[in-house]
């Protein structure tokens, strides 16, 4: 019985290392996929984290302008008919809410701060909504200081700006 059971045993030696060798081949590949995931997980959170804190952000900055004028207020920001050409807003010049171009005869308001230009009828109805300028979104503010001023006086009521 021993002769036939040392051939066996001569084979079994190999068979050992191959064993271990693929043992040690399997670990690196678990921890490769390990090491893997858990660095594709480290992103998804850090994403969800930025993603999350732009919203928090994004609904505080709204909330101070959520709150729209009263209608007191409105009427206290000055109104003008448009009468063209030489008039505060340049001929060429449109409301930035309905997009349409101002004609001779337009109830027109200017808003005190950033001094931008809309149809009255146009801008009410926005800052009815929220107290931010539709087009540069400074604050507007109706009391008698202009804390809010982000242009030099001038004739110029509308300014286009490329961000």
């Amino acid at each position: 019985m021993t002769a036939e059971s040392k051939p066996y045993n001569s084979g079994g030696g190999g068979i050992r290392i191959l064993s271990r060798f693929l043992q040690a081949v399997i670990m690196v590949v678990v921890l490769a996929l390990f090491f893997l995931f858990a660095r594709i997980a480290s992103v998804v959170l850090l994403h969800l984290f930025v993603a999350a804190r732009a919203l928090r952000l994004r609904r505080r900055s709204s909330e101070g302008a959520g709150s729209g004028l009263s209608r007191a207020d409105l009427k206290r920001i000055p109104c003008f008919s448009f009468r063209g050409g030489g008039d505060r807003a340049g001929s060429d010049s449109g409301c930035a809410v309905c997009l349409e171009g101002f004609k001779k005869g337009d109830r027109c308001r200017v808003l005190p701060g950033c001094r931008h230009c809309y149809h009255k009828g146009c801008v009410d109805k926005w800052l009815v909504r929220t107290r931010a300028c539709p087009l540069c979104r400074s604050c507007v503010s109706v009391g008698g200081s202009e804390r809010g001023r982000s242009r030099p006086d001038g004739p110029i009521c509308v300014w286009f700006e490329v961000m």
